[in-house]
């Protein structure tokens, strides 16, 4: 059956937007809600924000806070023009 978009929106009780995203997100012709929500869920999973620091750069401030040297210098020295400043003190306490 050929049903409009206004008409299913009627008979679920949403807005005709919500099923157009609903049916926009479909990978097939043929809408399946199961299959659906399977790809949405693993979209989801790759959502999120980045870290802001590589693992790479942590092990290096560690390294420089294990041989005593201060926020100071290590910002002074490697990382001029980075803000992580207070990021190194609030790690360290």
């Amino acid at each position: 059956m050929n049903y409009k978009i206004n008409h299913i929106a009627q008979l679920i009780g949403r807005h005709r937007s919500t099923v157009y995203r609903e049916l926009k997100r479909c990978p097939a012709n043929q809408y399946i809600a199961q299959d659906t929500q399977e790809v949405a869920n693993q979209s989801a999973r790759h959502k999120g924000r980045k870290p802001k620091h590589t693992t790479k750069l942590l092990e290096d401030i560690q390294g420089k806070l294990d041989r005593t040297w201060s926020p100071t210098q290590i910002i002074g020295r490697d990382y001029q023009g980075k803000r992580f400043f207070k990021s190194i003190y609030k790690w360290i306490y």
